[in-house]
């Protein structure tokens, strides 16, 4: 998968109001298959909720993204949202929210930004097929520190960061706010 070299820091310069008041934001990964590979080329950012640790897109943003992939021949590649204030990881309801991705995709990847911290820039995936089967079958809601025993760099986690990556000059991103077409 490639991923514009610059889809942090443009993310992250329109979260930036949000982040400045310790707000979560979230954007939906979106692109096309290009010679036999998966370019990320646009990230949607439906209307959405949000709060120090966690952001969620409303019903409405949700039909609104769904509608401009079908419009725009796009597929869902995967998902980004920021850290204002924590660690660059994921936390259990990250772990749900990428499950859901990767169920769809198996190569969907999940981006945090966490502008505070160092690393400040994670993509990750759930391992597979361990991570994504306990997740798939876990029947907890909200933050739960059970999944959390093991990220990166704990032998075998539920998540890791993507190897299939591959950040990428030659390809740009269209940044496309949703939430102020209303």
């Amino acid at each position: 998968m490639r991923v514009p070299r610059d889809l942090a820091s443009k993310f992250l310069e329109l979260a930036r109001p949000n982040t400045l008041a310790n707000v979560e934001t979230c954007g939906i990964l979106a692109g096309a298959f290009v010679r036999d590979e998966l370019h990320v080329t646009h990230v949607l950012v439906p209307t959405q909720t949000g709060s120090s640790d966690q952001c969620a897109t409303t019903d409405v943003g949700e039909e609104d993204a769904c509608m401009y992939h079908v419009t725009h021949d796009l597929i869902t590649l995967g998902w980004v949202h920021t850290h204002p204030s924590q660690m660059c990881f994921f936390s259990s309801v990250d772990l749900h929210t990428q499950c859901g991705y990767q169920s769809m995709l198996d190569e969907a990847i999940g981006i945090v930004l966490a502008p505070k911290s160092s690393p400040s820039v994670g993509i990750f995936r759930l391992t597979t097929p361990n991570g994504l089967s306990e997740v798939q079958q876990c029947k907890e809601t909200g933050f739960h520190p059970y999944h959390q025993r093991n990220g990166p760099g704990a032998g075998n986690g539920v998540y890791c960061e993507s190897d299939h990556v591959v950040l990428a000059a030659d390809i740009s991103v269209q940044l496309i706010d949703m939430r102020r077409s209303k």
